[in-house]
C-alpha cells in the first residue's frame, strides 16, 4: 500500500507545484489517507459481493424476490380475474356481491336498502358467487 501511495503522489506532484514547503508533509499525508480510504472501500465492495457471489446471499435473495414477485402478479391476475367475473353477473346479483363482499354491508342491510327480503339477498348472493366461480374455472381452464 505504501508503494502505491508513492506511485500516486508521483503522478500528483505536478498539481503540487505550488506548495510551500512546510506543506509538503500535509500533502503527503492526504494523498496516503486517500489511498487508505480507497483500499478499504475497495475491500469493502469486495466483500460485499463475494457475500452477493455465495451461495447464502445472491441466490436466496434471488430465490425470494422471485417468489414475491410472482406472488404478486399471480394475485394480480387473481383479482383481475375475479374482477371479469364480477362483470359478467346480472345487475340483481352483482349489486348483491359487491354490497356484501366489497362494502361488507350485512344481507339484512342489503335487504333493507333494495326492498328485497333476506333470504332474497341470499339467493342473489349464492347464485352471483356460484356464477363467479363458475366463470373463474372457465376461464382458468382455457
Amino acid at each position: 500500500m505504501l508503494q502505491e501511495a508513492m506511485l500516486r503522489a508521483w503522478r500528483l506532484l505536478p498539481d503540487a507545484d505550488g506548495l510551500e514547503a512546510t506543506d509538503f508533509p500535509r500533502w503527503i499525508a492526504a494523498v496516503v489517507r486517500n489511498v487508505v480510504r480507497d483500499r478499504i472501500d475497495y475491500v469493502g465492495r469486495r466483500t460485499r459481493m463475494r457475500h452477493l457471489e455465495s451461495s447464502d446471499g445472491a441466490e436466496d435473495y434471488l430465490a425470494a424476490a422471485m417468489s414475491t414477485i410472482t406472488q404478486v402478479v399471480a394475485k394480480r391476475d387473481q383479482i383481475r380475474h375475479a374482477l371479469d367475473a364480477l362483470d359478467s353477473l346480472p345487475l340483481t346479483q352483482r349489486e348483491v356481491v359487491e354490497a356484501h363482499l366489497l362494502a361488507s354491508r350485512t344481507l339484512a342491510d342489503i335487504a333493507g336498502e333494495l326492498g328485497i327480503s333476506r333470504n332474497a339477498v341470499w339467493e342473489r348472493l349464492q347464485r352471483g358467487l356460484s356464477a363467479m366461480r363458475q366463470h373463474m374455472d372457465l376461464g382458468s381452464s382455457v
